[in-house]
């Protein structure tokens, strides 16, 4: 290097000037790629905390009632048009021959994001689960629920959410009643030794 700046002269000066010009741009932009990301990482973070809150709810009421109940984490599943989504947690409700599934999303923002309205919306409109449970940690306007509400969208607050998971678990530990049989059945239309070509009502 020493040699070549020699030959250069005042262009090797010049050169010279113009590298610690672009190394300071580059400090410059690796502070400026940091500072976003910190911001982003908080962004993120505080979704995904929000994200682990509601899968605690899930998780509880999975744990009180594992009959019941399943859960999947980001499930990955193909719409009719073969596109793949992946929306934050699905749970399937199962009690006596009801089975539910819903669909979760999370949001905890200042604003809610119009993207993932549409994700919903989309969702609902190529699949079988149409099933959608929104549940946002900010408060949402008049507008956004309004909207939601219109496409048959659950909204909850967090609050909301964990007070109908524990009603949902009160209301799934409940006992059957004497007149229905574990399988759902009504009792006085079926004996255990019945088949199917059997069933009917009974005559006393």
């Amino acid at each position: 290097m020493a040699v070549r700046n020699r030959r250069l002269g005042n262009a090797g000066e010049i050169r010279r000037e113009h590298l610690n010009s672009s190394n300071s741009c580059l400090k410059s932009r690796a502070c400026l790629a940091k500072r976003m990301s910190r911001h982003m990482g908080k962004s993120n973070s505080k979704g995904t905390e929000f994200e682990g809150q509601v899968w605690d709810v899930l998780t509880t009421l999975r744990e009180s009632n594992p009959e019941c109940i399943e859960i999947v984490d980001h499930p990955n599943f193909k719409l009719f048009n073969q596109e793949e989504v992946i929306p934050d947690f699905e749970i399937k409700i199962k009690h006596g021959y009801i089975e539910d599934w819903y669909l979760i999303e999370c949001q905890n923002r200042n604003r809610s994001d119009k993207e993932l309205f549409r994700k919903i919306r989309h969702v609902k409109n190529l699949s079988r689960r149409n099933k959608f449970i929104f549940v946002h940690g900010s408060e949402i306007s008049v507008e956004v629920r309004r909207s939601l509400d219109s496409d048959g969208i659950i909204v909850m607050s967090f609050q909301e959410f964990a007070s109908f998971a524990a009603r949902l678990s009160s209301e799934l530990a409940r006992p059957l009643p004497s007149h229905i049989d574990s399988e759902g059945r009504f009792t006085r239309f079926f004996d255990d030794d019945d088949g199917p070509e059997n069933y009917g009502p009974k005559v006393s």
